[in-house]
Formats: C-alpha cells, sequence, structure tokens
C-alpha cells in the first residue's frame, strides 16, 4: 500500500514510486521483481568500482552503466504520456522524463552508499550528491551530465519569466514525500488533459494520503466524485472542505455541489 510506503521511516523513494504505479495503473504489479532489477544494476556497478574512486568516479560509473550500456534516456519524442511517470515502465522502457530518471538514479546510488538526492528546479529534475570537493550536480533526461552549479542556475532561469528570483533553497535536496508529490502532480496533469477522470481521482487520493491536511484536496475529490456519481465520498470530502474553509472564495458554489451530492446520496438510501 502506499500509504505503508510513505509511513516508512526512512521513506525508500523507490518503493514508493513503484506503489504509485501498483495503485493507478497496475494493480498486479510485481514491485519486489522491479527492486531486485536496481538491486541488480548496482551489483553489476558494484563490481566496477575500485577502492580507489572518488564519489566523481563513482557517479560516473553509474551513468556510464545506466545510459551507455543500458540506453536510458530522456522520452523527449513522448514526454507527456502517464508511463513515463510509472517506475516501472521506465525499467522496462529505459526512457522517462527527468524526475523517474533520476529516481532510478538515486535508486542505485543509494544501493552504492553514495549521499545522492533530488533537485527540484523549475520545471525540470536533477540529481546532486555530496563530495569531499563539495556538492557535484548531474542531468539523468540529459544521459548523467555533469552540470556546474552556475549551470544549473541558468537551466532554472530558462523556465522562468525575465526577472525572476530565485529561490536560495533552489539546489537544496528534497524530501521523498515532496518529490512523490511532484511525481503525482505530473500525472495530475497529464489526466486532466486527457479527460481521464478514474486515473485522476487515483492519483488525488494518493496526494490526500500523502498530504491529509490540504482542505483543498478535499474539495477536488470531491468535486471529481460528483462527476464520476460516488455520492457517498462526494458528500464526505466536501462536508469537510466546507467546514474548514466556510470563507472561501468557493464557499458558496462548493455547498451548492454538497447539497446536490446529498440530494443523489438520498435516493439510494
Amino acid at each position: 500500500m502506499f500509504a505503508e510506503a510513505v509511513h516508512e521511516i526512512p521513506i525508500r523513494l523507490d518503493f514508493a514510486t513503484l506503489m504509485i504505479a501498483k495503485e493507478i495503473a497496475y494493480p498486479t504489479l510485481d514491485v519486489e521483481k522491479n527492486l531486485e532489477i536496481l538491486d541488480d544494476y548496482s551489483h553489476t556497478i558494484d563490481q566496477r568500482v575500485r577502492d580507489t574512486d572518488s564519489t566523481h568516479d563513482r557517479l560516473r560509473r553509474i551513468s556510464e552503466y545506466l545510459f551507455d550500456d543500458l540506453g536510458f534516456h530522456g522520452n523527449s519524442d513522448n514526454y507527456y504520456t502517464p508511463q513515463n511517470s510509472f517506475l516501472n515502465e521506465v525499467l522496462e522502457q529505459r526512457t522517462g522524463i527527468p524526475i523517474t530518471l533520476s529516481i532510478v538514479f538515486i535508486s542505485v546510488a543509494k544501493r552504492l552508499k553514495l549521499p545522492a538526492y533530488g533537485i527540484g528546479l523549475p520545471g525540470h529534475f536533477i540529481v546532486g550528491c555530496e563530495s569531499s570537493s563539495g556538492p557535484v550536480y548531474l542531468d539523468p533526461f540529459h544521459d548523467g551530465l555533469l552540470l556546474e552549479k552556475e549551470e544549473c542556475i541558468q537551466l532554472a532561469r530558462s523556465y522562468l519569466s525575465e526577472g525572476a528570483v530565485l529561490s536560495p533553497s533552489l539546489l537544496a535536496p528534497l524530501p521523498p514525500p515532496i518529490i512523490l508529490m511532484r511525481v503525482l502532480n505530473n500525472l495530475r496533469h497529464i489526466y486532466i488533459v486527457q479527460q481521464d477522470l478514474p486515473h485522476l481521482l487515483s492519483v488525488l487520493r494518493l496526494q490526500q494520503t500523502l498530504n491529509p491536511r490540504n482542505p483543498e484536496l478535499n474539495r477536488d475529490i470531491g468535486i471529481l466524485c460528483t462527476h464520476l456519481e460516488i455520492w457517498g465520498e462526494a458528500v464526505r470530502q466536501l462536508r469537510y472542505y466546507t467546514f474548514v474553509r466556510p470563507q472561501s472564495k468557493d464557499a458558496e458554489k462548493t455547498r451548492a455541489i454538497l447539497h446536490e451530492a446529498i440530494g443523489h446520496l438520498s435516493k439510494l438510501n
């Protein structure tokens, strides 16, 4: 269960990301088998590592194996397919978007005892890793390209409007819950565009599991449930939202939707 995955201490990013895939689109997914694939990658790379290798050398060996030997690459041709956000598909097809390719890289690096972490730049996702000479940055979407700090800043600026102020925490490590929410946000956007309401509901439910104190998720799930005629859940979610956000700008509209859902629910009882 995704709920169990996100309550582990520490959260296993690879396991939790696979649970997203299992609960949204692949109910029979063998999660352990996919984790074993990452184990095998790490074992193969470990055989190539030398005792004298620096952190840079070890990161380079990961990149050589993943991107050169196995052929992992960024899916520029079909960027907005939901499969790019499902880790099992990324492992099978060996292509994905920045965040899922970064999760593959981080998962392998962690198995090799490297302190790798995710960095959520505006519009792009990269990997950082601590070393004796300072942070190392690389871009898994572009075959593990090494980046200087200034290049990371310029990459971030390329996604922002001119004059936008960059956050001082631009290159700070992102905790697993934030990374998982970013994966879910990608899927949320895709399913909205595709008007795939059942899968969208699954995404919103997982987001609520990850962030149960966000009333706007109650509202969004409630409204979506009315479209899918899931009246009981619609009433529960909307009733909670109107209780905690009585003065919101959409309060009147939401109450009207709630009353409609209550009417439909009463007809079923």
